[in-house]
């Protein structure tokens, strides 16, 4: 086009313009917003102003943040609105979901489809731009309704007379213009520390910006300029002589009022200044949000459109509001377990980061572009090529990956990732981990699901057990950005199959995770799995993987099922018919009666503490569940209520404290517990009556089918009983849990007991589990009257009394309650029953070694002596056992004679022929104790008594009494053979009493002649002497040396 056009083309336009009159500009104005042309509109409207000219039209509507709002509706990354749903003139402004990856994109690809994004953008920054102006105004209101409040006081404070220096309240917006003009005079003078305290006690406010201040003025001069202006004015520049003044004061006339009348008025106008900056402070603040919802829109539009670009489908194609299925939209996981507990469980499955690290996740988290990236990355990289220098890369690869549009590209980079080391340590796991948890959570579950879990999935069976533990760890770290639906199927698929590995290390991180994951499921369809997975992982024979199960999953999965009605319950009634089932099968198993049954003790104590690990939370879930759970009540002071009934917590995850929001409402739950069932009548809720009716009934059924001989479970369960017990109380004990013992093991006269009470464990469990789970004075009176009321039971019975033993056993375990044994049998000794004496010689022997050397002496051996002492043979048999204790454990001198002083009198020649039975069981009793005793008592009063004894055997006359002698006799020496003997013990009581004891063997043809024969050829030979014939005469017709005992009766006259 030529110059002459051109300026043909300018003249006419110019003519145009002027015959365009502003009711033509008003009319194509309201076509246009008519017609939902809204960025024309929006053009036109900007040209007029820029002229300096205004339509109103234009103005009101753009003015008006209505016209863009009541139609925006949400569209989610991969769905988009029917633009025909809406059919009125305002704009119909689709939102996007947000998408955190938004960096240094090329928009010059982008087909002419994409332009909507852009036209929608110009939208949301104009309403930005109204949303700032009208954020200035705002400011400008405040700025002058402060001033004015300034004023009034400042002039009420002119007219007080009563404020000599008048002082004046800063305002709080006054107040904040003077820190901005203090820390900026700090950082002047090179006060930086300073100024940095500053800012840190007033975290309100941006000293880097004077906006902030909220006041609508101009920023003021720097506080040393204001203080030289300020001596420039001021009186303090010019000279002053001193001279003395005196004046006398009129105090002004108050009774008109005056002043009253202008405080009243200044605060009338205060109060209404008052609530206007009040409610200008609330309309800023909602700006402010507006404002920040209009930043995510623009936010959500180009990061919908980035994920146009990356390959990922957004469905906003041929896609209408009905067609739209908000199923298939994926979302992050929700925690379903209070946030308290979660950070308690991140606390004990998660390991700390260490500092030798901590670069890498800083270069990781800041969202630098590519290129920056790299620079910080590439120089490690080249100069650090060995394995323990790879980590550097993992900025690089993580950036890359999170920018890279190509999906294979970004599966390769993953996977070199997971392969960056062969064998990762913790502190390399624990990189790799926390960078996948950022990738995750910029990529969402989408991305999480195509491209990290199937990578997962594909390592689970790798040869080296730091990956697969890296796979766990991994897994466990990013669920928090993994949709539900897939944590529930593919995610649970993954750590179940790797709980079947080998490696210990490998099974225990899948454990954490398993655990972790319970935090994210919504729905209770996976109970029965996990259930399975408990026992499974209870049965294996690893210690480490039980404890991990105790200490991470069963916590965990009773906190969840808490939360599920009465699935605790459920799991708990479980594991006790698991234990029963285990019980009855070894009952069936015996083979012979008297047989102990097997059981696998193992598996069988990795239940009972499943059992005790679920108990706590059953009892706070019963608290819940109670009736005056939900009540208003004072806050009750935690210190009051004794919380070491719960057992102490290895990790955060089994402290009971985690699982509630307030200590104090828990603690005023179990004291208000405790007092309820303290009342004579109180009603019962559904899951304290499944406690009383099915729990504790089922564990006395278990306790009596258990063999008490089976030691390691035994003590399994009464940890189990013991800890019901303390959790749930001491009112809850004696009110639901006694008396159901006690009915079981209720003796009636002419009745027969259950057999089971007598063989079973119910005995020593209730003494143990039951009784001593409280101390108190009346707890240990408890536990003396059942001890009272069981050894008058048993001997009436005559029964075994291996079930009281064990209860005595388990009591003298704990040195309280040897005082209160020790008074209990010193009463039955004195008791005339004989019976009642004989379980309680039994029972003596029980406390010779545990107790104290002078209940020993004081009480325990004058018991035994006098029950030695008793007219009734099976009263002193049964106290021999007892004495030759004594003799193992005593360190006395004085206790050792008594009680050699009074076996010499039971093995008295007269008793001996009145109850021959005597004899023998003195004999065994000496085989028994031969290798304890001290070497004084075994040479100078056994040895002599067993070579009496040997010759006094030689004249019996009954056959069958001197073969049952000389075989006990034989058994007594060779256990003394195995001693270490003086010659002189050997030649002068030793040989003698082993000549005798093969001339015994020899009449009677017995098969160990040989043997003695071979002993005292040895000893003959360790002693240099050989058989003299004569000496052997001479010892058989009696001429014996004098005897320890002799010399022992001389010392004690």
């Amino acid at each position: 086009m030529s110059d002459d056009e051109l300026v043909d083309s300018a003249v006419d336009d110019s003519n145009l313009q002027k015959r365009i009159t502003s009711r033509d500009i008003d009319n194509i104005a309201a076509q246009l917003i008519q017609g939902n042309f809204i960025l024309t509109a929006l053009e036109l409207h900007t040209e007029i102003v820029e002229r300096g000219k205004e339509v109103p039209r234009l103005r009101d509507y753009f003015s008006n943040p209505a016209n863009f709002e009541k139609d925006v509706t949400f569209r989610s990354p991969n769905h988009n609105l029917d633009p025909s749903a809406n059919n009125d003139n305002r704009s119909n402004l689709s939102r996007a979901g947000s998408v955190s990856t938004f960096e240094s994109l090329d928009w010059s690809h982008l087909s002419d489809d994409e332009r909507d994004g852009t036209d929608r953008i110009a939208v949301l920054e104009f309403q930005l731009r109204k949303a700032e102006e009208t954020i200035q105004q705002l400011r400008k209101s405040l700025t002058v309704s402060t001033r004015q409040e300034s004023a009034i006081l400042s002039s009420n404070s002119r007219n007080d007379s009563c404020n000599a220096d008048g002082d004046e309240t800063l305002s709080e917006l006054d107040q904040k213009a003077v820190n901005f003009l203090v820390n900026e005079y700090l950082q002047e003078i090179g006060c930086r520390l300073t100024a940095i305290s500053l800012a840190d006690e007033t975290q309100d406010q941006d000293f880097e910006c004077w906006d902030d201040v909220g006041l609508n003025t101009s920023r003021p001069p720097s506080l040393s300029k204001l203080y030289l202006n300020f001596l420039k004015n001021s009186r303090y520049l010019k000279s002053y002589t001193d001279s003395a003044v005196q004046c006398e004061l009129q105090v002004p006339n108050d009774d008109d009022g005056t002043n009253q009348e202008v405080t009243v008025n200044i605060e009338q106008v205060v109060a209404p200044l008052n609530d206007q900056i009040t409610n200008l402070h609330q309309e800023n603040e909602k700006l402010k949000s507006k404002i920040r919802i209009l930043e995510e829109d623009i936010q959500n539009i180009r990061a919908s459109d980035y994920l146009s670009a990356r390959g990922v489908p957004d469905g906003s194609e041929n896609t209408s509001a009905e067609e739209v299925d908000f199923s298939s939209i994926k979302r992050p996981g929700v925690p379903v377990l209070p946030e308290k507990y979660l950070r308690a469980m991140k606390e004990a499955i998660f390991v700390s980061r260490t500092d030798e690290y901590q670069y890498i996740i800083d270069v990781v988290k800041n969202e630098h572009d590519l290129v920056s990236v790299a620079g910080k990355s590439l120089p490690n990289l080249v100069a650090n090529v060995l394995i323990q220098k790879r980590l550097d890369a993992i900025p690089l690869i993580i950036q890359t990956v999170t920018s890279h549009p190509d999906p294979q590209v970004r599966n390769q980079l993953l996977e070199l990732l997971f392969n960056l080391i062969k064998k990762p340590d913790i502190n390399q796991r624990l990189i790799i981990c926390q960078s996948c948890e950022i990738y995750a959570k910029r990529a969402g579950p989408a991305i999480v699901e195509a491209e990290i879990l199937p990578l997962c999935w594909s390592q689970i069976h790798d040869k080296h057990a730091e990956r697969r533990i890296l796979v766990t760890e991994t897994t466990t770290s990013i669920l928090p950005y993994i949709d539900p639906d897939i944590s529930s199927s593919l995610v649970l698929s993954i750590l179940s199959q790797i709980t079947e590995d080998k490696e210990e290390l490998v099974v225990i991180s899948a454990v954490k995770g398993l655990s972790y994951l319970l935090c994210y499921l919504e729905t209770t369809d996976k109970f029965d799995h996990y259930k399975q997975l408990i026992f499974s992982l209870s049965n294996r024979n690893s210690e480490s993987v039980v404890t991990a199960v105790k200490q991470y999953l069963v916590p965990c999965f009773a906190y969840w099922c808490m939360q599920h009605h009465n699935l605790l319950l459920n799991i708990l009634e479980s594991f006790i018919d698991a234990i029963e089932k285990m019980v009855t099968a070894s009952v069936e198993n015996k083979v012979a009666p008297n047989q102990t049954p097997t059981i696998d003790d193992i598996r069988f104590a990795s239940y009972c503490s499943c059992v005790e690990s679920f108990i706590p939370f059953l009892f706070v879930h019963i608290l819940m569940k109670s009736p005056f759970a939900h009540k208003t009540h004072d806050p009750h002071p935690a210190s009051d209520v004794d919380f070491s009934r719960f057992p102490q917590a290895v990790l955060s995850t089994q402290n009971i404290l985690s699982t509630v929001s307030d200590p104090q409402h828990l603690a005023w739950l179990v004291f208000t517990f405790d007092e309820y069932l303290k009342e004579t009548t109180h009603p019962m809720w559904e899951e304290l009556r499944w406690v009383e009716v099915t729990f504790i009934p089922k564990i006395i059924s278990l306790l009596a089918a258990l063999d008490v001989n089976i030691v390691p479970c035994v003590n399994s369960m009464s940890t189990v009983t013991y800890t019901l017990s303390r959790v749930f109380g001491r009112p809850f004990a004696y009110s639901k849990i006694v008396p159901q013992f006690k009915q079981k093991l209720k003796y009636q006269e002419g009745r027969e007991m259950d057999p089971e009470v007598f063989s079973g464990s119910v005995v020593p469990i209730f003494a143990t589990g039951v009784l001593t789970a409280f101390v108190g004075d009346s707890d240990s009176k408890e536990i003396g009257t059942f001890m009272n009321e069981m050894i008058f039971m048993y001997s009436v019975c005559r029964a075994p009394l291996n079930s009281l033993r064990a209860a005595t056993i388990a009591l003298l375990s704990n040195k309280t309650y040897h005082e209160l044994l020790v008074e209990i049998l010193y009463e039955c000794v004195i008791n005339p029953s004989p019976y009642v004496k004989l379980t309680a010689s039994y029972l003596l022997e029980l406390l010779v070694k545990p107790v104290s050397e002078v209940l020993l002496s004081s009480k325990v051996v004058p018991a035994i002596i006098t029950l030695s002492g008793d007219s009734n043979v099976p009263v002193k048999i049964g106290s021999l056992n007892a004495l030759g204790s004594v003799l193992v454990t005593a360190s006395s001198n004085d206790v050792t004679d008594k009680v050699l002083m009074q076996l010499d009198t039971v093995l008295d020649e007269s008793n001996i022929a009145a109850a021959p039975i005597l004899l023998l069981e003195a004999l065994r009793m000496f085989t028994r104790i031969v290798n304890g005793i001290s070497e004084k008592v075994r040479n100078e009063f056994l040895l002599p008594r067993l070579r009496v004894m040997a010759k006094d055997n030689n004249s019996c006359s009954s056959e069958q009494r001197r073969r049952e002698i000389a075989l006990q006799l034989f058994e007594v020496y060779s256990a003394v053979s195995l001693t270490k003997l003086p010659s002189e013990a050997i030649s002068n009581q030793f040989l003698p009493g082993l000549r005798c004891l093969k001339v015994d063997l020899m009449v009677l043809g017995s098969e160990h002649e040989e043997v003695v024969a071979n002993l005292i050829r040895n000893m003959e030979a360790q002693v240099g002497i050989s058989t003299h014939p004569a000496a052997e005469k001479s010892f058989l017709r009696g001429e014996a040396g004098g005897t320890f005992m002799s010399k022992l009766k001389g010392l004690t006259k």
